[in-house]
């Protein structure tokens, strides 16, 4: 069921006062129609309305009107927040196309000097999918699930084309990976395998002979990609803000004191 709620109106015991230029000024005057919602679009009366069709909507009405949650928002800011890591996937496939495009998220990536030292190495071959996962036991606790993904893919990198900051490329890069996935509707996570000082038997090492990555190069992490096995993961929390966030300079005692609040 749809409900409108316009400008002036109260939704839940609050009031909404939007105005567009005509009328008693608000402190929320200077919004435009671009932050908001998709669902949530100006009339061409004097005031904006606000259309609630569903959950999403009323979650962004009520962020309006919260002061402390965030007020700009679309599509790219909500995937960044919602998206959350999979430990447990089905075998079900994903498409050529979905896979193209999140590849090409990856591609996307920012890089030192666009040096773009990325390579993105695609497994899909059941066996090489459990052979990886027997790797990644020695990491995490989710290998089992890994090995049930239609997809991993490594992300690994050339540090004589970036040497100062192949890591942080990598990295950007993998975590485009994730949030192109999890736009297209699919889960994903992520294996960090990058140690500074690698071993001769490390988890590295081995899954460079796995796909036969040159010597020389660095394992950054490995994405597996398809459908979540069952529900979402639960709701993430985060730090408050002004616990992580200092202006000007750094105050190290910011977060302490914001805890013993």
């Amino acid at each position: 069921m749809s409900v409108a709620r316009c400008g002036g109106s109260r939704v839940r015991g609050k009031r909404i006062s939007v105005s567009t230029g005509r009328g008693p000024a608000s402190p929320r005057s200077h919004w435009p129609a671009n932050i908001l919602h998709p669902r949530i679009a100006p009339s061409n009366k004097y005031n904006w309305c606000f259309t609630e069709t569903h959950e999403a909507g009323k979650l962004s009405i009520n962020r309006l009107l919260n002061p402390g949650s965030p007020i700009i928002d679309n599509a790219i800011l909500a995937a960044i927040r919602t998206r959350r890591s999979t430990h447990s996937f089905t075998s079900a496939p994903i498409t050529d196309q979905q896979l193209k495009a999140i590849l090409d998220a990856g591609r996307w990536a920012p890089s030192g000097l666009n040096s773009q030292p990325w390579d993105f190495t695609v497994v899909k071959d059941p066996r090489a999918r459990v052979d990886m996962a027997n790797v990644l036991r020695r990491i995490t606790i989710a290998w089992k699930g890994f090995a049930a993904a239609p997809v991993m893919i490594v992300v690994s990198v050339d540090p004589s084309r970036d040497p100062e900051h192949f890591v942080e490329d990598g990295a950007v890069a993998s975590q485009n990976l994730c949030l192109a996935a999890h736009s297209l509707g699919l889960a994903s996570s992520w294996a960090g395998v990058y140690a500074k000082r690698t071993r001769k038997r490390s988890v590295e090492n081995a899954l460079k002979n796995l796909i036969s990555l040159p010597r020389d190069h660095r394992v950054i992490a490995v994405v597996p990609i398809g459908h979540a096995n069952g529900h979402n993961p639960p709701r993430s929390s985060r730090i408050p803000l002004n616990e992580m966030v200092h202006h000007e300079r750094f105050h190290p005692l910011q977060r302490y004191r914001s805890r013993q609040r």
